[in-house]
């Protein structure tokens, strides 16, 4: 991990089935810049994870959902502003995503990253959607999340040897 001009880039190893962010993300304002929106969070989810959101409160706020063990990997929000310390007036949406502990602790002193908003502040983290300085990192902190939140390797414990016998501890 690196930072360049407030920029963050998590790097993937070459074992990661992660496609290249590249044109992964439709939406661009006039400028060029990339405007992240829930709906091309859940595109991008689709198409990289083949997963869908799940609403489980049955209203705006949405889960996404690992596949192979059912974790969440991001949580999309909708809230009042004020919730979060803004002075800003209305709602705005959020993505709530796993994060490594160095790195978070690093992108919460930067606008538009907060606390988690009801999760773990220790191992989550919240990022402003729509705004687009934040739209690459969005993209990266989901991939990360992902992978933090996939099966862990098993340790060997208690597996079988090749004689049939369990190994002992």
């Amino acid at each position: 991990r690196f930072s360049t001009a407030g920029a963050f880039f998590i790097s993937v190893s070459k074992e990661s089935p992660l496609p290249p962010l590249g044109g992964m993300i439709s939406g661009a304002n006039l400028r060029g810049e990339l405007t992240m929106t829930r709906q091309e969070l859940f595109a991008l989810a689709e198409k990289r994870y083949g997963t869908a959101p799940d609403y489980p409160w049955q209203d705006n706020n949405a889960v996404l959902r690992r596949k192979d063990n059912e974790k969440w990997y991001a949580v999309v929000l909708k809230l009042a502003a004020s919730k979060l310390g803004l002075t800003e007036t209305g709602e705005i949406e959020l993505l709530n995503v796993k994060c490594d502990p160095v790195l978070l602790a690093s992108l919460r002193t930067q606008a538009g990253y907060f606390p988690a908003y009801h999760m773990n502040k220790e191992k989550w983290l919240s990022v402003r959607l729509g705004k687009p300085e934040l739209d690459a990192s969005v993209a990266d902190l989901l991939a990360l999340s992902y992978e933090l939140t996939g099966p862990k390797p098993r340790s060997g414990k208690g597996k079988k040897k090749a004689d049939g016998q369990r190994s002992k501890r």
